[in-house]
């Protein structure tokens, strides 16, 4: 990151997937989960040489059932991103979400979620590193086998008022092939032909923002990718699984701007009145690895 950090202070960035999903999309809850996400090799756009990153992650969530069936969800999550090229950055995350499903009757549900999210380099702390996400999302299931959904995204990130809709979608298409989407965030199609072994598709979008320390003047970083990947699933046990990941990540950015710039509003893909600046230099897409440690919890 040298040659960033010269030219443009130090543009750290970080990789979030926010989860707004239902905890209970499939036949299973994840209560844990720790990991690395690994860019081996990301060049610039412009300039020469490339940088390395390391995102390690703990995940831990829990569901309470009420008798009603209604779901209050809490969920805790500590990251660690490294960069490194001819130096090291590093940058910290934490993020507790709370959730809440109602179900009205067999068929109907909404899902409402809030996430306190903090983001920064952990030294020194502002009011703007904390963001606060939130979802809304009505819910019908229509057969056994198939449930859709419409929901809302909104956040104030420090590039502005961000909002998109949500498609959600649930198909069990078979006893081994397996359909879940909550569009644009992620989706994923899943094939399980053996009890021990599962394996599929998996697509993921973010965009949000992240608050430099007050040495590089509070400006900030807004990071996008889109993420093409193949997974498989290996049960050691009932509950204990181990996931590999490998895949290619496309419109990457990670677009450092002045404090003092942002958008009126980004709805999905468009932004209205962008005028900023842009202070650093763009990068290519990537491929990435991920593996990862799991204990699940099957009901």
């Amino acid at each position: 990151m040298t040659k960033m950090i010269l030219r443009y202070f130090f543009p750290n960035f970080f990789f979030l997937i926010f989860l707004c999903s239902d905890v209970f999309a499939q036949d299973f809850i994840d209560l844990f989960s720790a990991g690395s996400n690994i860019v081996p090799k990301n060049k610039y756009e412009t300039t020469e040489g490339s940088f390395r990153m390391v995102s390690s992650y703990i995940n831990l969530q829990y569901p309470h059932v009420f008798k009603n069936k209604d779901i209050f969800l809490t969920k805790v999550s500590f990251n660690n991103y490294n960069i490194k090229d001819d130096s090291t950055v590093n940058l910290y995350i934490t993020y507790l979400q709370l959730g809440v499903q109602k179900n009205f009757n067999d068929k109907t549900s909404l899902k409402l979620s809030v996430v306190s999210k903090m983001a920064n380099q952990l030294t020194d702390i502002d009011k703007n590193d904390f963001v606060f996400p939130c979802t809304a999302m009505l819910q019908h299931k229509k057969s056994e086998n198939f449930t859709y959904g419409f929901g809302l995204f909104y956040s104030r990130e420090m590039f502005g008022h961000f909002m998109f809709p949500i498609i959600h979608a649930k198909w069990k298409i078979n006893d081994a092939w397996f359909f879940y989407a909550d569009f644009p965030i992620y989706g994923y199609l899943m094939y399980y032909p053996k009890e021990k072994f599962k394996t599929g598709i998996y697509i993921s979008t973010s965009t949000n923002s992240i608050r430099l320390a007050e040495k590089y003047n509070n400006n900030y970083i807004q990071k996008s990718y889109a993420d093409f990947s193949l997974f498989f699933d290996y049960y050691f046990t009932k509950h204990i699984v181990l996931r590999a990941k490998g895949g290619y990540s496309i419109m990457r950015s990670m677009d450092m701007y002045s404090k003092d710039e942002t958008v009126p509003l980004t709805f999905s893909a468009f932004k209205f009145g962008d005028n900023r600046t842009q202070l650093n230099d763009n990068i290519h897409d990537a491929p990435f690895f991920e593996i990862s440690l799991i204990y699940r919890y099957h009901y």
